[in-house]
């Protein structure tokens, strides 16, 4: 079902979250809550101190902070701090990405990269044989019927998109990789 067909809106429908999204998906891969939902408070606060309108509106998303690669790294810290307070994280941004680029290194137990497309924020989850495996926020509104979330081979992470390197085009070249390093002592 084309976007644009759809009666009942959803996520993606109107907004441009894309980016927001992928940094919750970040946080619950790396703390393992694949069973939970990002707490409704939490995701409250985060939306709170970003004044986050230009990320709901559709017509704009990142495109204000495109180029500025240290402004986005800043938001995602931000973002992931307020989503999971409990848990310390680095967060940074990796240039000069290709199809090419070896990102077996990139998602590891550890990490997650947050992946720019043109149109649309993915979080990457892991790789295996020239594979992304995506955590996608809007993945169920391209075949409802056809929505599965499988587990990934290598790192055994939920997914549900998955595409092969050579057909992803990484917007400018970069992503934001988000490492947690562990749990805080006092939370």
């Amino acid at each position: 079902m084309a976007r644009d067909s759809y009666r009942i809106l959803g996520q993606g429908h109107l907004d441009g979250a894309c980016f927001l999204y992928a940094i919750a998906n970040a946080m619950l891969c790396l703390t393992n809550r694949t069973n939970e939902r990002v707490p409704q408070k939490r995701w409250s606060k985060m939306i709170s101190f970003l004044n986050a309108g230009d990320f709901l509106d559709g017509c704009i998303g990142t495109a204000k902070t495109d180029d500025n690669p240290d402004l986005q790294e800043l938001l995602a810290y931000e973002c992931i701090c307020r989503l999971d307070p409990k848990s310390k994280y680095v967060v940074e941004t990796k240039n000069h990405l290709t199809w090419r680029s070896n990102f077996d290194q990139l998602a590891t137990q550890d990490t997650v990269l947050l992946l720019p497309t043109r149109e649309h924020w993915y979080c990457l989850v892991d790789t295996q044989d020239k594979l992304a495996y995506l955590a996608c926020s809007a993945a169920w509104q391209e075949s409802r019927s056809k929505y599965r979330e499988d587990t990934s081979p290598r790192l055994s992470r939920v997914c549900n998109k998955t595409i092969a390197f050579k057909e992803l085009t990484i917007y400018q070249k970069r992503a934001i990789l988000i490492s947690r390093i562990s749990k805080r002592a006092n939370g």
